[in-house]
């Protein structure tokens, strides 16, 4: 059966990761990345316009988050104060970035749910 099965689902998911990509970079590589993930959508559409495997594209959605998660695992809070204090021989110290946790439990989530939809609408096709 052609544009069927679990390798059009990755195709799938690597186009929701892709336009993820590109919209949650935005104006740096996110422009440069956006032409490639809209060829890799018309590609993926014109040879597995199925349902089952499109689930695929909102697993690419949550494997971009958990991928910012990831990036983002040693985040450290900004002090309250805004006074940052060193350690005894410590020559430099930094905080901030996004906090991963928010990322990480919605990236498992919609990855969980295109994998859930995929998995159950593949049974009801058989």
């Amino acid at each position: 059966m052609r544009g069927r099965g679990p390798l059009w689902f990755g195709a799938w998911l690597a186009v929701g990761a892709a336009l993820t990509l590109s919209f949650l970079t935005g104006f740096s590589i996110g422009l440069f990345v956006l032409p490639f993930a809209l060829a890799m959508l018309v590609m993926v559409v014109r040879r597995s316009p199925h349902l089952p495997e499109a689930a695929g594209l909102v697993s690419g959605i949550g494997v971009t988050l958990l991928l910012v998660a990831f990036a983002n695992r040693d985040y450290e809070p900004c002090p309250a104060n805004g006074v940052l204090r060193l350690a005894p021989g410590q020559q430099s110290a930094s905080c901030g970035g996004f906090d991963p946790h928010p990322w990480l439990y919605f990236g498992i989530a919609i990855t969980a749910a295109g994998a859930v939809a995929y998995l159950a609408a593949s049974r009801a096709r058989r």
